[in-house]
């Protein structure tokens, strides 16, 4: 017999015979006493019944089982800003003209706003924003952790089942949401009202709401992220792109994020010095007016010197440019002769031609990320060869490109301990406001001295 303080199971999506209507029926516990109640839900297989039912059995699921969700209140009246409406106010005054780089370019703030503000009007989107109320920000924290949870895919809208978010992910996004409410405590519902969007006394109580603790929650934890062991960046390298090798053995040598490395241009790089220095048109504390200048060493030097170019504003790294070469050098090993076949550059995945996907000028991150995860499955396939392993056994594992900064930091901390955490902090570029201030012209020295030595 299960206790009462046992969480309740998750009650199905279900279709009403005689209705048609997608339904959920709730056991609601009060005291010793079990009732049920049907909730219908709207028209079966439709996006909006599978919302309302996310929204219905997330708030029970919170109450655990003890109390049965208010409907929402329909909205009327100027004053009865929905939480819908107040998303996409907030987006399109705020986050899209806020979040934006010196020379206009957008951060990727505004991703990261869409992402958790998508789960939150998936849930409350018609609801009223004077309604929404801390139980309501719990409710939406519970939903967007649980181990599987159903959205809508944004393409299609058709529901599909994504893994839930980590605590550490969910708490960012549960820091954002309550800055939306905070910038409509100062937005007015029209132009010239005295009255705004959110109530003060709404976001007072929003705030309140903490985010998860570790070891305090449902939530999963995410993996420390750690060095790259030597050996697998070696096993992957000969299965990159020289652009992309040349992008990773920057990144150990430099410690440089990988945005850095991949937004690199001749313009951006100084070479009048004996020391070469690298200065990011963009990086991640711009907008706290730190100036960050990345050391080139000997060893990167070497590296990052065959992909100069002229023109001073082209990417050094460029994927067009690595996906001719891998052609070019298939076109030099084949057999066919020329007369015979495809030709070069024609694309026998399409009739018109055009390739399967648009190549960019530079890699962003993601395509980066994309490009070594393609290499290591290429590494432990190698490395397999012949022998039988299971599927879920690798002896070569995925790793990605920010890991390479702590490879960076742990040998820094090797070769300097009498100082390792100054350095390995004047090199990666960890610097707050105020220690910029006091320590600015001595970590551009500590990094210098650290390239000349390093590499």
């Amino acid at each position: 017999m299960s206790k009462s303080s046992d969480p309740p199971p998750v009650p199905k999506y279900r279709k009403h015979k005689q209705s048609g209507r997608a339904i959920v029926t709730l056991s609601i516990r009060q005291g010793d006493q079990i009732t049920r109640r049907d909730v219908l839900l709207g028209p079966h297989g439709t996006p909006q019944s599978y919302q309302e039912y996310n929204r219905v059995v997330s708030e029970w699921l919170a109450s655990n089982g003890t109390a049965q969700p208010p409907p929402l209140a329909a909205a009327g009246g100027a004053a009865a800003v929905t939480v819908g409406e107040l998303i996409v106010r907030f987006f399109e005054k705020h986050v899209q003209t806020y979040y934006r780089h010196a020379d206009g370019q957008p951060t990727t703030e505004p991703e990261n706003f869409r992402q958790a503000l998508r789960s939150l009007k998936a849930l409350y989107q018609d609801l009223p924003v004077r309604e929404f109320t801390p139980p309501k920000l719990r409710t939406w924290q519970l939903e967007v952790t649980k181990p599987m949870r159903t959205v809508l895919d944004p393409l299609t809208g058709e529901p599909r089942q994504v893994r839930g978010w980590a605590r550490s992910n969910a708490n960012k996004h549960i820091a954002r949401v309550k800055q939306m409410f905070k910038w409509g405590m100062g937005e007015p519902i029209e132009p010239d009202s005295l009255h705004m969007i959110v109530p003060p006394d709404v976001y007072t109580a929003l705030s309140a709401v903490s985010g998860l603790k570790k070891n305090r929650c449902h939530a999963r934890e995410t993996e420390k992220v750690k060095p790259v062991p030597e050996i697998y960046v070696a096993a992957v390298l000969p299965f990159l792109s020289a652009q992309v090798r040349a992008m990773v053995q920057l990144q150990i040598l430099t410690g440089a994020r990988p945005g850095e490395i991949a937004g690199m241009t001749s313009a951006q790089i100084d070479t009048t010095g004996k020391q070469w220095v690298y200065r990011p048109a963009h990086h991640k504390t711009e907008h706290h007016d730190v100036v960050r200048e990345i050391p080139i060493g000997a060893r990167a030097r070497g590296v990052l010197e065959p992909f100069l170019k002229r023109e001073l504003s082209a990417y050094l790294f460029s994927p067009k440019e690595a996906e001719a070469q891998r052609l070019a050098a298939l076109h030099a090993l084949r057999t066919t002769p020329a007369n015979e076949g495809n030709r070069p550059g024609y694309h026998d995945s399409t009739r018109s031609g055009q390739p399967r996907r648009m190549l960019n000028d530079f890699y962003s991150v993601d395509s980066y990320r994309g490009a070594v995860e393609r290499a290591c499955d290429k590494a432990d396939r190698w490395a397999k060869g012949a022998r039988v392993i299971g599927n879920d056994e690798r002896l070569v594992p995925r790793w990605h490109p920010h890991q390479l900064r702590h490879n960076a930091a742990t040998k820094i901390r090797a070769e300097f301990p009498e100082f390792a955490l100054e350095a390995a902090g004047a090199v990666l570029g960890h610097k707050t406001v105020s220690a910029t201030l006091i320590y600015a012209e001595r970590n551009a020295r500590l990094a210098e001295l650290v390239a000349s030595k390093i590499g």
